[in-house]
């Protein structure tokens, strides 16, 4: 290709979250385009099947945990120990384009890519407020101002990002997500087999790492109750996604240990979310903020009926018919009468999955994706 361009994409973790999984759509975009591309992870957690998807893409790969040692000391007086090693590593890429997937190595890249003789980087906010208000790091004002741009994939990210920080000659971008639907590793029957749940038995579903931004505790709560009131309706909550060694986890830990959880699994990080949703009947999201939250766009790509916190980037994503079915934060016994209403409901978890795929399908393509992304170098 004769205007091939080099391309970074720095995440904090190698592991299938939404923001993850996202960039691996773009960067397989702009493999197929031609473009070389290379990805760092900052934190060194991996999953050995996200190595095997950059593999078999033909993406170069690095762990370069010095970046999050040095983004997370700058409120230090010592943290410039490590801006060698940054400085170094961004020297010797000479990239055409770096997008960062966080806050914190967005800092990063956009205080010193000039310096290190890259062209254009981005600041990447992927999940809006409140979260960008707690960091205090004494590079962003001058990173916000050495930006090519500010690119959100959700418009009240956008808002709110901009206002908190005063950006008025920034140029800012919204590219949404979109959904690239995959085929399952194990249809309906193998998944259910697996996990020894009947096949008339209603699936509710939540997939998320457990992070900050997750509250997987409410749901938990609401499944409680919803167990103790009925028993009618053979029922099966499954959790899934990564856990890491941090308070987040000991609480959802600590949760499960001290309490009785009727019909209920956890079954960790799984590469087959596809097979996942497919053997389910209900998707769920409880969370504190989101931007655009892939996860969802996947239940409504499959057709299925959604819960989730009644929070802006959800609202966002959603048709106004599934609109209904959010529930506030933290509130449990919103959230347990509406799986409830539909556990009990057949036909409104058909309808409102009928809808949630159209409107998924016109409104959160790979096109639209594609092409914002590829606009980015090759305008």
């Amino acid at each position: 290709m004769a205007n091939t361009k080099r391309i970074l994409f720095v995440l904090n973790n190698f592991t299938f979250g939404g923001v993850q999984v996202q960039a691996l759509y773009i960067g397989e975009i702009y493999r197929r385009a031609g473009h070389e591309v290379e990805f760092w992870c900052t934190k060194g957690n991996t999953d050995p099947a996200y190595i095997e998807r950059l593999k078999n893409a033909g993406i170069r790969y690095r762990i370069c945990t010095f970046i999050d040692k040095f983004s997370r000391r700058m409120i230090h007086p010592r943290f410039w120990l490590y801006l060698p090693k940054v400085y170094n590593a961004l020297r010797a890429g000479k990239f055409d384009l770096i997008l960062p997937f966080s806050f914190h190595v967005s800092v990063v890249m956009n205080a010193f890519y000039k310096v290190t003789g890259n062209k254009e980087c981005y600041f990447m906010e992927r999940i809006g407020a409140p979260f960008f208000q707690n960091y205090n790091l004494r590079l962003d004002d001058y990173a916000l101002r050495n930006t090519s741009g500010l690119i959100t994939n959700s418009w009240h990210a956008a808002r709110d990002f901009a206002a908190f920080y005063k950006l008025t000659d920034v140029p800012v971008k919204v590219i949404h997500n979109a959904v690239s639907i995959r085929t399952p590793k194990q249809d309906r029957a193998q998944w259910r087999a697996s996990l020894g749940i009947p096949e008339n038995a209603v699936v509710v579903t939540m997939i998320a790492n457990l992070t900050q931004i997750k509250d997987h505790i409410t749901l938990l709560r609401a499944w409680q109750k919803y167990q103790a009131a009925y028993t009618d309706i053979p029922t099966f909550l499954v959790l899934a996604g990564l856990q890491y060694n941090d308070k987040h986890s000991d609480a959802f830990n600590a949760f499960i240990r001290e309490n009785t959880i009727p019909n209920y699994t956890y079954i960790g990080s799984t590469p087959d979310s596809a097979g996942l949703i497919q053997a389910s009947e209900i998707g769920v999201l409880s969370s504190l903020a989101e931007g655009c939250p892939n996860i969802v766009l996947e239940f409504m790509a499959f057709e299925k009926a959604f819960i989730g916190t009644s929070i802006p980037g959800i609202l966002e994503v959603l048709p106004e018919e599934s609109k209904g079915f959010t529930f506030p934060i933290g509130d449990e016994n919103a959230c347990m009468t509406l799986l409830r209403d539909l556990i009990a409901d057949a036909a409104k978890r058909k309808q409102l999955g009928q809808v949630n795929k159209a409107h998924v399908n016109n409104t959160f393509t790979e096109e639209k994706l594609k092409a914002a992304y590829l606009d980015l170098v090759e305008s």
